[in-house]
């Protein structure tokens, strides 16, 4: 029988635990939100739209103060569907982390972050 596709929340629900069991402190993991929430009253400007899924930083013995700055793009597994003007937004966003020597990847599965971390 087989297995229904995973659903990109489903792997975002799935990284952030991983993450989170995973990561040593002073190392850590923020989920990000991008474009805007509706709320009573009015709407809540979240990240600029192209923003990553997720950043983590990661401290390794001997050189905690100079982090290693990795933003995950997190897309679900097949086809990707992205929109086009997302993903001109996302790839001028990959390119100013990767510009300041941060690390970007796109991550399709768990196996992918189990490879990363």
């Amino acid at each position: 029988m087989s297995q229904a596709p995973q659903r990109e929340g489903s792997l975002q629900s799935e990284v952030d635990a991983y993450l989170k069991k995973t990561l040593v402190p002073p190392s850590f993991h923020l989920r990000l939100n991008s474009g805007q929430a509706r709320v009573r009253g009015g709407v809540i400007h979240l990240c600029p739209e192209g923003t990553a899924d997720f950043v983590v930083f990661r401290c390794f013995a001997g050189f905690a103060t100079i982090p290693m700055v990795t933003w995950l793009e997190l897309k679900k597994p097949g086809k990707d569907t992205t929109a086009k003007a997302r993903k001109e937004k996302q790839a001028a966003f990959a390119e100013k982390v990767k510009a300041l020597g941060h690390f970007y990847f796109i991550v399709r599965s768990m196996d992918e972050i189990q490879t990363l971390f």
